[in-house]
């Protein structure tokens, strides 16, 4: 079972239960509103060019719009790898380069250190990202408008298994990056560090 058709799976059951209360944001979303958004994420990310199993990196506090990229992503078969936001651009670009992600989702509090990212380009510090999508209005040139892509996406179901990458901050010399292989009902996680 895709992990994003939970989210579905609610939605058809209880489409006006609120899902979701986004308190930075002032928001709130029902199921059936979240799941919209989750596919319109997911047309939005393939949109981009990515394919099964391509790495999306999101470095995005808790709100509606780390849920729609999870979910969104996890429709898609894109590999979601979070990133914690008290990394510093070594260290995020260590994790970029290890996980082979080409998009990155990012808030606008971190526009100086996803700016430094980008500006590595051509140096063995560059990254493979390609999309630097941006949360946020008035985000630099170079960013792409998370919520207008997401508006114009279309917001028909998509669907394929998923996987993820999480990565350990903690980990010395370097963070770890553990692949996540789908989970079903009946059988635990498993993975490979």
């Amino acid at each position: 079972m895709n992990v994003g058709a939970h989210l579905s799976k609610r939605a058809e059951l209880n489409p006006g239960l609120e899902a979701l209360v986004d308190d930075a944001a002032a928001q709130r979303f029902t199921f059936a509103e979240l799941d919209e958004r989750a596919n319109r994420a997911a047309h939005m990310l393939t949109g981009l060019g990515l394919t099964e199993r391509d790495r999306v990196a999101v470095l995005l506090p808790n709100g509606h719009q780390f849920v729609e990229t999870f979910y969104g992503a996890a429709r898609a078969g894109l590999v979601v790898v979070p990133l914690n936001e008290r990394l510093v651009a070594n260290e995020l670009s260590f994790m970029l380069r290890d996980s082979g992600a080409t998009v990155l989702v990012f808030d606008g509090e971190h526009d100086t250190v996803v700016a430094d990212l980008r500006d590595r380009g051509g140096t063995d510090e560059a990254t493979p990202v390609v999309h630097w999508v941006r949360v946020g209005a008035n985000g630099p040139p170079w960013a792409l408008d998370f919520d207008a892509l997401v508006q114009e996406a279309p917001a028909d179901p998509v669907s394929v298994d998923v996987n993820t990458i999480r990565c350990s901050s903690c980990t010395p010399p370097a963070p770890l990056g553990c692949r996540r292989a789908r989970c079903t009902p009946t059988t635990a996680c498993s993975g490979v560090c």
